[in-house]
């Protein structure tokens, strides 16, 4: 089963009260696809657009104040559809994540196309985040949970690791 963030240790150092929000938006997650340009003129692929539009549909649902001010924390957890050709062991060392997606949907693209949704609504731009994680893994129910935190120089101090 894919580790959720409430689940994740990750938790136990952050306070609710710096929680901004937390959404699940079913479905497979969608990276952000580069701009087209047809004729001279550049467009949004559909599926980036939409999937944008839907997250920023969530996002209203669930938080309904100003965007923030100040520096954020982004967490994305992209729960991608196990692959039906898969044999039954190779499904369920997927499910006990056992096994991670490694092919298309780059982390890095499926982080942007959630930082970009967000734009206005959770955070008044993008930029304000100075941290992310994504993490890509296979589950029963394809789906892209999202946390956005207050980041502090606080918390930040009480995660350093002792490599």
């Amino acid at each position: 089963m894919p580790i959720r963030f409430s689940d994740r240790a990750l938790a136990e150092w952050l306070s609710d009260q710096d929680l901004v929000v937390r959404l699940i938006v079913s479905g497979d997650p969608v990276p952000k696809a580069r701009a087209r340009i047809v004729r001279g003129r550049a467009y949004t692929p559909d599926a980036t657009r939409g999937a944008e539009e839907l997250i920023g549909w969530f996002a209203r649902e669930q938080y309904a104040g100003p965007p923030q001010a100040g520096p954020l924390e982004l967490f994305v957890n992209a729960t991608m559809a196990i692959p039906k050709s898969w044999s039954k062991n190779k499904r369920a060392a997927a499910i006990a994540d056992q096994i991670r997606p490694t092919t298309r949907r780059d982390w890095d693209n499926l982080g942007k196309l959630v930082s970009d949704a967000l734009n206005g609504i959770i955070c008044r731009d993008d930029a304000q985040i100075v941290k992310a994680t994504v993490v890509k893994c296979y589950g029963a129910f394809p789906e892209t949970a999202i946390e956005v935190w207050r980041w502090t120089p606080e918390k930040e101090a009480g995660r350093e690791r002792s490599d």
